[in-house]
Formats: C-alpha cells, structure tokens, sequence
C-alpha cells in the first residue's frame, strides 16, 4: 500500500490519501491514521501555524512602521506650516511683503484629505 500527503490549495490542510493498487484511492480520517503518520501530519500542521504566524507578525510589523512614518510626515508637515506663517509673518511685518496670507493652499489640503478619510 502506498501514502501520499497532499495538501489542498485551498484551504492549505493536509491529508493523507491512500493507494491499495493502483485503482483505488482512499482518503483516511485522523484516527484511521497510523501513530508515524500522525506524527508527520501534526509537524506539518504545526509547521502550517508558525508560518501563518509569523507572516501576521511580519504585516502587523510592516503596517505599524507604515503608520509611524505617516505619524512623523504629520508631525513635519504641521511643523513646515508653522514656520511658513512665521516666516510670512516676519515679513509682513518688516514691510518686505504686503497683502494677506493666502492659507487655502494648507485648507484645500486639509480639506481634501478630510473627505478622503486621510486624517485621524
């Protein structure tokens, strides 16, 4: 008699399948299974786990760096809009400049990020 472990596509499980000739194939349960052969079955289960495992922590990793970056991209654009109204402040009052401070390039960002559901 041969054994075969085949593995479905898609669900990824594992299971044994059994030839007595060539005709006849027959799929066992767990517990028809043979004490070796569940032993081979549950390692490759457990094998199954870990690798599912650490791909979430893998993406769980990736999507926490991905959200750092934007919290420091919020950080320097906030920190950018400061000094630009400073500095268009400055000059203003220095008399270098005149007119009012045109903010809607900053709003119409804001605005557009808003209705994207970009901002916390």
């Amino acid at each position: 008699m041969a054994s075969y472990l085949v593995k479905t596509e898609r669900n990824s499980n594992f299971f044994l399948l059994t030839c007595d000739n060539m005709d006849e194939e027959k799929i066992r349960t767990y517990d028809e299974l043979e004490d070796d052969e569940k032993e081979v079955l549950d390692a490759l289960r457990q094998m199954k786990l870990m690798s599912d495992y650490n791909r979430f922590k893998l993406y769980k990793f990736k999507v926490e760096d991905l959200i750092n970056d934007y919290e420091q991209l919020k950080q320097l654009r906030q920190d950018i809009q400061e000094k630009y109204f400073s500095v268009y402040e400055e000059l203003v009052n220095e008399e270098l400049i005149e007119g009012e401070l045109d903010a809607s390039i900053w709003e119409s960002q804001e605005i557009m990020k808003t209705k994207l559901g970009m901002l916390n």
